[in-house]
């Protein structure tokens, strides 16, 4: 006999939510500049903002702009996830765990064995947990780890030691490219790439990178060639061949895999920082999709979105696709009475139509990064 199954409407209460950190009222009276057009159909419904600017990061919108859940650890942090029906976030070197219910629990706080200064940008899905972007005592924003729920380490990437013995092998000096103590690498996304097995990661500064995860070995390299590692022969062997419609990333931000299998990324097309020469750089921001054949190691340009109104977004900003449907967050739209005016997030499908475009107000720290999520079959034991 078949289970027999009752519905039940219970209506929850709850008071106006205020952000009281900051502006009291920049994620609620956001600007619709589109609002959201329910003649384009899109595959998700609600979105995951990561922000340093409010003590309720992480937040969660609809996508008729409608704030719909908000932590309540009282934690500033850019980095978190939404992973195994829990929201986990990096606060300086402590990871914590965010119920949706409302539980908050700080699950361990990394000063020894190993030791982190601090967690920075994102977490991502790893092969068997989160990886964590982390800066250690002797290396600023170069290392990722892989955590466990329970805050285990379940693989260390030290991208230091990686290129730097990569270089070393090849006959080139990688203390002229890996300077410790400087932020030369500047990581701020990693992803597990189940069918090559491989950890590709953003490193601002350089390039996306691409390594076996089990050997940690360089795999492929993906980047301006008018920047610094180029002029490296142990590099540039690494170095994808672009098709002639495609263009390399400058200062991307969330590299990521799409559910086709393709690699994903926000361009911001910026300059780097640290290393020199620093590439030439772009003026606006591109959100680019590449298709990669490791075979004949090359890359082209399979998908590019581009808004109607061209953003300049140098800092922070993200892309993702779920299911077919896009979300682009321009979290350092320019202005021209100053830069960093404002969060631009955009809703796209794979035909390039707006089913919304929301404008927040205060800029990268109200909103670095955002990211479709599911909560349409959580399951509680």
């Amino acid at each position: 006999a078949g289970l027999a199954t009752t519905e039940i409407v219970v209506p929850i209460y709850t008071p106006a939510w205020v952000d009281a950190y900051g502006d009291p009222d920049r994620y609620v009276n956001i600007t619709r500049l589109v609002p959201r057009n329910n003649a384009v159909p899109l595959s998700y419904s609600l979105m995951m903002i990561k922000a340093e600017g409010t003590a309720s990061a992480p937040i969660v919108m609809d996508v008729d702009g409608q704030v719909r859940w908000v932590g309540n650890a009282n934690l500033t942090a850019a980095n978190s996830m939404f992973y195994q029906n829990a929201m986990y976030v990096g606060y300086q070197a402590t990871l914590h765990r965010v119920s949706l219910d409302g539980r908050t629990q700080a699950i361990r706080r990394y000063t020894d064995n190993p030791k982190f200064s601090s967690f920075h940008h994102n977490f991502d899905p790893g092969k068997d947990g989160m990886l964590t972007e982390v800066t250690t005592s002797k290396d600023i924003e170069s290392t990722i780890v892989e955590l466990g729920t329970d805050g285990s380490v379940i693989r260390t990437f030290d991208f230091a030691k990686i290129i730097a013995d990569d270089m070393r092998a090849y006959g080139d000096n990688p203390n002229l490219f890996v300077r410790r103590g400087l932020d030369w690498f500047h990581s701020n996304s990693a992803f597990y790439w189940p069918e090559k097995n491989s950890l590709i990661v953003s490193s601002r500064e350089n390039f996306v990178i691409a390594i076996n995860y089990t050997t940690q070995k360089i795999q492929w390299i993906l980047g301006d060639t008018s920047k610094l590692w180029y002029r490296f022969g142990s590099l540039r062997r690494y170095a994808l061949a672009l098709s002639s419609r495609s263009t390399a990333p400058m200062g991307q931000h969330t590299a990521s895999i799409t559910s086709s299998g393709k690699l994903l990324l926000f361009d911001n097309g910026h300059q780097a920082r640290i290393q020199i020469p620093a590439g030439k750089g772009r003026r606006g921001a591109v959100v680019r999709q590449y298709s990669i054949n490791t075979d004949n190691m090359t890359a082209d340009e399979s998908w590019t979105f581009i808004n109607k109104t061209e953003i300049a977004s140098s800092i922070c900003s993200s892309a993702y696709e779920y299911q077919g449907s896009y979300l682009v967050d321009y979290s350092a739209e320019y202005d021209a009475s100053r830069p960093y005016l404002y969060v631009r997030l955009v809703g796209v499908t794979a035909d390039k139509k707006v089913a919304f475009d929301y404008r927040i107000k205060h800029g990268w720290d109200a909103g670095w990064n955002a990211i479709p999520i599911d909560w349409s079959n959580l399951v509680f034991q």
